[in-house]
């Protein structure tokens, strides 16, 4: 694969999305209830696990990783 500027500026693009979505608005304002262990015992809040999600759908769509 190659990176070019059209993919590189989509995927900023993508970033920029996310974290007006789900990090700015949740910034310094999450329960305790939004935060879980993962099964290596760092703490993932529900926030990081949906982002992980659409990121992967994204790449998955981007450069066709089944």
């Amino acid at each position: 694969m190659i990176i070019d500027i059209n993919f590189f500026n989509q995927t900023h693009n993508f970033f920029k999305d996310v974290s007006k979505e789900y990090l700015l608005p949740n910034l310094g304002n999450l329960e305790k209830d939004q935060v879980s262990e993962k099964s290596d015992h760092s703490l993932v809040t529900q926030f990081d696990l949906i982002i992980e999600n659409e990121l992967i759908q994204y790449l998955r769509k981007k450069v066709l990783i089944i």
